[in-house]
């Protein structure tokens, strides 16, 4: 499975970090019930300057996946619908 995560970082020397891999997971992280697990992934990172997009995403072949903490998921939506420029 590949998929493309997009993450803004504005702040110079930041580093990566990949874990906490859930095998199972309730309604979000917020509740605190997940099942933890390893992870074993291969991964490259691309820096593209001066690129910006108002929250982390993850892209696969057939769909785009906001992420991220806010009021609600309306107003998640309405960032990110606003970011890609929609509606034109």
């Amino acid at each position: 499975m590949a998929s493309r995560l997009g993450q803004n970082d504005s702040q110079p020397g930041a580093l990566l970090y990949l874990g906490d891999g859930h095998a199972l997971q309730g309604d979000g992280e917020l509740n605190g019930n997940a099942l933890e697990t390893s992870m074993s992934v291969d991964f490259t990172v691309d820096v593209i300057p001066d690129k910006r997009i108002s929250g982390p995403r993850i892209e696969t072949a057939d769909a785009v996946i906001s992420m991220g903490l806010m009021g609600s998921l309306d107003v998640r939506c309405s960032a990110w619908l606003l970011s890609t420029g929609f509606p034109k």
